[in-house]
């Protein structure tokens, strides 16, 4: 059994040797040529097969990759909300004014309270998908599957595909490298 240390090395080095092969294939059969767009090819396969190397260990409630998806996780509830205000405020004024009027706030501005009734209710989803992961799924259970393998492929695939920044070939091959780490963190790493 591989420690974090020991899959973080498999998948940066499965990681070149496999964004290596993609690279030239991809260049080899015309489906980028040289430029900006190969390089964040490059860039996005090794990506993917080093989060797809360590994100088997989600499952863990002590382990890296938890707490840096806790960390996004907070983040994104944080910055929501901010996010709502600047781009619809309406929608927080609405869900402000009327908490002011259920909880009998008196003169509170009706946007304050809905961003922080907004924040806290992200906040609250942020913890709750980490206690759904705790009760839902055990150590070397899903998260270490084949299932789990071909979903994060078919996920990979269809963020880079459908951001339309790449060829759909070019997608497939980014959606194989998810798949590449974490075959490398299931079928190398833990044996």
């Amino acid at each position: 059994m591989t420690g974090f240390d020991g899959h973080l090395r498999l998948a940066v080095i499965g990681g070149i040797g496999f964004t290596i092969a993609a690279t030239y294939a991809i260049y080899h059969f015309g489906v980028i040529g040289i430029g900006q767009d190969l390089m964040l090819f490059s860039g996005i396969v090794f990506a993917a097969v080093v989060l797809g190397g360590i994100v088997p260990d989600v499952d863990v409630h002590s382990s890296k990759p938890r707490q840096g998806l806790g960390k996004v996780l907070k983040a994104i509830a944080v910055f929501l909300p901010v996010l709502l205000l600047l781009n619809n405020p309406s929608l927080l004024r609405t869900l402000g004014f009327r908490l002011v009027e259920a909880l009998e706030l008196g003169s509170i501005p009706v946007v304050y309270v809905g961003l922080a009734a907004t924040m806290v209710f992200t906040l609250l989803i942020a913890k709750s998908i980490g206690y759904g992961l705790d009760e839902l799924f055990n150590h070397r259970g899903f998260f270490h599957s084949k299932e789990f393998l071909g979903l994060c492929g078919v996920v990979a695939f269809g963020l880079s595909y459908s951001a339309g920044i790449l060829p759909r070939k070019a997608a497939m091959a980014i959606g194989a490298a998810a798949a590449f780490g974490v075959f490398i963190h299931v079928y190398v790493g833990d044996r």
